[in-house]
């Protein structure tokens, strides 16, 4: 197969494969015409994530704040309060350059600003080569989007449960495994883990109001 280089229209069309493998719509853009060409938004029952495209990472740096406000507008003109959207929006940031020395720290910031809605950051850097067979994209980009995606999980016979191996494996990483269960029991039963992780924190958010 030949080589491609890869572009940002190229990553856009393999994230808008990935999500829509996880069930996760594109949006009609009409719904959000103040964006500009480039950019994308998707939705599921649980969840809003945008996707805003720039020409260099000179440009990522200085507009995903800008990118990131209408991102909200959109979230409040769209999701009532008490739905799970409104605490679950992503905005995935996509260049396809290098990083510069000067703005690698800034971009790292980027990347742990959790603030009003998460952010992934996508870059020439996170591709072992802007040269190559484009079948070796996906698990690249599939890595970056591993927060939003179904989970792929290997259910070999006579290989452990991951799911039962999961409290485990995060334990020194979550400063708190206390709402895991309710994720690993949701799943279990095929119902929702966000939706049943959204009602767990009501719940105790309820209970700590009622306790004052």
């Amino acid at each position: 197969m030949t080589d491609a280089v890869v572009t940002n229209e190229l990553l856009l069309t393999e994230i808008t494969r990935l999500l829509a493998e996880s069930e996760i719509v594109r949006v009609d853009s009409a719904r959000h015409r103040s964006w500009p060409s480039g950019s994308m938004a998707f939705e599921d029952e649980y969840s809003v994530i945008a996707v805003w495209a720039f020409e260099s990472v000179e440009e990522l740096v200085a507009g995903w704040g800008t990118a990131q406000d209408h991102v909200v507008d959109f979230l409040g003109a769209n999701v009532i309060a008490t739905d799970p959207k409104s605490w679950d929006g992503y905005l995935i940031l996509v260049a396809m350059d290098g990083v510069p020395e000067e703005l690698a720290a800034e971009l790292s910031a980027i990347r742990s600003d959790t603030r009003r809605v998460r952010k992934l950051v996508l870059t020439a850097d996170d591709l072992p080569s802007r040269v190559f067979d484009p079948l070796e994209l996906t698990p690249q980009v599939r890595r970056t989007l591993a927060p939003i995606l179904d989970l792929d999980l290997d259910t070999t016979p006579g290989r452990a449960d991951p799911l039962a191996t999961l409290p485990s494996r995060v334990a020194g990483v979550l400063s708190s495994n206390a709402h895991l269960d309710v994720v690993i029991a949701a799943y279990e039963a095929g119902e929702p883990p966000l939706e049943a992780l959204h009602e767990r924190l009501i719940t105790t958010q309820r209970a700590g109001t009622n306790a004052l």
